[in-house]
C-alpha cells in the first residue's frame, strides 16, 4: 500500500466480523509476487477461517500457497477499502481449487471518498443537455473528477454553466463499451488551452460506484 494510504487508515477492532459478501472480488498480494492477483470470496466461519477461490493467474504462484505463508487481501464495501493480512491454512484442488485462510485479527479501513483524486488520463465524451464535447478526465475519485476540453471542442458548448447537469461517457477497465456517469459542474475555468471542469458525481448506481472504486484500488496496487 502507498504511504498516503497507510497514513490515513483506520483499524477495526480484533474479532470484528468483516463485511464480505459471497462473490466479492478480492485483490491479493503475496510476498515476492509482482503480478496483480484476483480472487473471489466463497464463505467463512466467523472468527475461525475464510474460504476464497485460488488466486488467478494460478499456475505461476501455486508454489506460494503453502501452509503458513502470509498473504494480504483487499476488497470494497460501500465505498470503503478494507485490507487485512492472513495466513494460508490449506488448499484444495478437487472438485475445485479453494484456499482456506486464517480469520484476520486486524482489518485496515480506508474511506475512498476522503481520498484526494487519483491522477489519470481517460478519454471522455461529455454531454451538456443537447450538446456534447470530447475531452479527457485528468483525475478522479469516487466522488468526482476533473476534466479538460480542448479549445477546438469548446465552440459548441458556450452556454455551459456551473451547476449544469452533465453525463460523462468513457471506457473503463472491466466493462464493455462505455461507462455512463452523471454529475454536476461545480467549477469551470477557461484558458488558452481550453476549458477545465470540476465535476461532482451524482448518486449513480452501485455498479458504477464499484467500477470507479475498483479502478482506484488497482491504481493503488500499481503504486
Amino acid at each position: 500500500m502507498n504511504k498516503e494510504y497507510n497514513n490515513e487508515i483506520d483499524l477495526l477492532n480484533t474479532g470484528v466480523r468483516i463485511n464480505l459478501d459471497i462473490g466479492t472480488q478480492l485483490s491479493i498480494e503475496i510476498e515476492e509476487v509482482l503480478m496483480p492477483l484476483k480472487s473471489i470470496f466463497i464463505g467463512m466461519d466467523s472468527n475461525r477461517y475464510l474460504i476464497i477461490s485460488c488466486p488467478t493467474p494460478f499456475a505461476p504462484i501455486k508454489h506460494k500457497l503453502y501452509t503458513g505463508n502470509h498473504i494480504i487481501l483487499k476488497y470494497f464495501h460501500k465505498g470503503t477499502v478494507y485490507a487485512f493480512q492472513s495466513k494460508v491454512i490449506d488448499i484444495t484442488t478437487k472438485p475445485i481449487k479453494l484456499l482456506f485462510l486464517e480469520y484476520p485479527k486486524i482489518v485496515q479501513r480506508q474511506d475512498l471518498r476522503k481520498q484526494k483524486r487519483m491522477s489519470c488520463y481517460i478519454p471522455v465524451k461529455i454531454k451538456f443537455n443537447k450538446e456534447e464535447a470530447n475531452g479527457a478526465i485528468l483525475d478522479i475519485n469516487e466522488g468526482g473528477c476533473r476534466s479538460h476540453i480542448k479549445k477546438m471542442e469548446c465552440k459548441d458548448i458556450q452556454s455551459v454553466q456551473v451547476e449544469d447537469q452533465i453525463t460523462l461517457l468513457f471506457p473503463f477497465p472491466g466493462i464493455e463499451g462505455e461507462l455512463a456517469v452523471s454529475g454536476s459542474i461545480k467549477n469551470l475555468s477557461c484558458d488558452s488551452e481550453g476549458m477545465n471542469l470540476g465535476i461532482l458525481f451524482s448518486k449513480n448506481s452501485a455498479e458504477v460506484q464499484d467500477r470507479i472504486a475498483q479502478y482506484i484500488l488497482s491504481v493503488y496496487d500499481f503504486i
